[in-house]
């Protein structure tokens, strides 16, 4: 088990600000020769709407495996969810290397149920897929 706690709580004279994040990841090891994560956390800012990144009330899931392979393979995945709002984040991402010097990586974001009082409601129609190659020297 990995517990993670993240937190803020800075005076200013424009504001004084609290934030924090916690949560954790439960990993079952050798299942079916992979390893199985389990991820969980709550986000807490108390600037509300005017917190830079829209995560103010929000629970975070999502699901880690490890193939324990030679090539490293794994893949992460989860979905952010506004308790307040509704709006839906979910990403995906599978890397793997290539021989001794290359890794391969995948990525992809996308939003649902963007409620139209959200920030994100502007972008709501765009996600993106990314492939990457890179080598290392």
């Amino acid at each position: 088990m990995l517990w993670k706690l993240e937190a803020i709580h800075r005076f200013s004279e424009r504001k004084t600000i609290k934030a924090f994040t916690v949560g954790g990841e439960y990993t079952f090891s050798n299942v079916f020769k992979t390893d199985l994560g389990f991820l969980v956390e709550y986000t807490y800012d108390d600037r509300g709407d005017e917190s830079i990144n829209g995560l103010n009330d929000d629970f975070f899931v999502g699901m880690r495996i490890g193939f324990n392979d030679k090539q490293s393979t794994d893949f992460l995945g989860g979905a952010n969810i506004d308790r307040e709002k509704g709006t839906i984040t979910f990403f995906i991402e599978a890397n793997r290397r290539i021989g001794d010097s290359w890794r391969a990586s995948v990525k992809a974001l996308g939003f649902d149920k963007v409620d139209e009082t959200d920030f994100l409601y502007l972008i709501r129609k765009d996600g993106f897929v990314e492939f990457s190659l890179a080598k290392y020297f």
